[in-house]
C-alpha cells in the first residue's frame, strides 16, 4: 500500500474517531505537535483539541471529505480538498462547507496528523 491510501484510511479513522468521541484514537492519531487551525481562525494544539472534545464544547456530528488531492514527500504527506462538516461548539449546531489542507507526517510511532488548516467557502 502506497503512502497516500495508508493516509485515506487514517483519515477515515481520523473522522470516525472525531464523530464518536473515540479520544483514545485521537491521542494516537494526532501528533505531539499539531496545529490544528479551524475555518473560525481559531487555532489548536493537540492538548486543547483533544479537551474541547471531552468537555462536550465542541462535539462533531459529521464529517465529509470531498475532491481531494495528496501528495507524498517520504516523510510527509499533503492533502487538499473539500469538507462538509456538522458540529455543536458551545451547544450551537453549525453546518461548515470548506476548503482545507492537511498534513501527515511519518514518526517513531507511525503516521500521525500534524496540520489542519481550513477555510470556509462562503454561501453564494
Amino acid at each position: 500500500m502506497n503512502a497516500q491510501d495508508e493516509i485515506s484510511k487514517l483519515e477515515e479513522q481520523r473522522c470516525a474517531a472525531m464523530t464518536s468521541g473515540d479520544l483514545a484514537a485521537l491521542e494516537k492519531l494526532l501528533a505531539d505537535t499539531l496545529t490544528y487551525t479551524h475555518s473560525s481562525a481559531v487555532v489548536d494544539d493537540k492538548e486543547s483539541y483533544i479537551e474541547s472534545i471531552r468537555s462536550g464544547r465542541v462535539q462533531y456530528l459529521s464529517v465529509e471529505r470531498f475532491d481531494t488531492r495528496s501528495w507524498d514527500y517520504g516523510n510527509t504527506v499533503v492533502t487538499v480538498g473539500r469538507a462538509r462538516i456538522d458540529v455543536k461548539v458551545g451547544g450551537v449546531e453549525k453546518n461548515l462547507n470548506m476548503r482545507y489542507c492537511n498534513a501527515w507526517v511519518k514518526t517513531a510511532r507511525g503516521w500521525q496528523f500534524a496540520l489542519w488548516q481550513s477555510t470556509p467557502i462562503p454561501k453564494t
